[in-house]
């Protein structure tokens, strides 16, 4: 069986504007594909490939008439993996 191990995680209220800073900045270092994240004493280093399978999730749900809104993004990719490239015929 798989093992799973979670390196960081965080959940905090942060002002919009904060947010959209952190995203800008994993932006620019997904780019140069190297993203080291900090979280108290640790410091997590990804290495991230040319290719990544990238999940974009919106969902809303109604309770006693309130809407809650969830904005999801997800990465994901496996050590080692190579892109097979486009199938072609010759």
């Amino acid at each position: 069986m798989a093992q799973k191990n979670t390196l960081v995680k965080s959940k905090e209220w942060m002002a919009r504007e904060d947010v959209a800073a952190f995203l800008q900045e994993l932006g620019a270092k997904l780019a140069e594909d190297e993203v080291t994240i900090h979280q108290g004493g640790r410091e997590v280093e990804l290495s991230i490939p040319d290719r990544v399978k990238f999940k974009v999730k919106v969902k809303e749900k109604t309770k006693k008439g309130k809407t809650k809104h969830t904005l999801s993004l997800k990465l994901k990719w496996r050590d080692g993996d190579t892109p097979a490239g486009s199938i072609s015929l010759g």
